[in-house]
């Protein structure tokens, strides 16, 4: 697409879903994957809090709780599988009725859809995908 073409830019947290994405995806993943690490979520909601009080910074936070809910490192490779029944499940669950009209009709009306999201890129493709969305932008360096 040419660079004149309209934009139209969607959140994926809050706009085209109902609530974030990503403590669900630890939770689903956790389950899926390591259900005995479900024995870490009240100390994942310790967490949250210690963040509400300034305590982590947000980069701080994410690292705890996948540290928490699926271990210090992620094999990408691994994980597509996970990743790719998340979004299946984000989709019919998470989506905002409308959210899929709206991008419809923004591609309609000719502008380039793009998701701009702080979410972590390797479930952020896969939801972006079954959205009909090719561009996303990650706001952070983790994604």
């Amino acid at each position: 697409m040419s660079s004149s073409c309209p934009l139209s830019v969607f959140d994926l947290d809050r706009t085209l879903t109902i609530y974030g994405t990503w403590s669900p995806f630890l939770l689903f993943a956790a389950r899926r994957r390591a259900p005995w690490r479900l024995v870490f979520a009240p100390l994942v909601v310790g967490l949250m809090a210690a963040y509400k009080a300034r305590l982590l910074t947000r980069k701080q936070l994410k690292q705890a709780m996948q540290r928490l809910m699926l271990g210090s490192a992620v094999d990408l490779d691994l994980v597509t599988d996970l990743v790719d029944a998340y979004a299946e499940h984000s989709i019919a669950n998470n989506i905002h009725a409308d959210a899929i009209a709206s991008i419809a009709a923004e591609r309609a009306a000719g502008r380039r859809v793009v998701i701009a999201s702080a979410a972590h890129l390797f479930y952020l493709e896969a939801l972006a995908e079954r959205l009909g969305v090719a561009d996303r932008r990650p706001k952070d360096r983790h994604a």
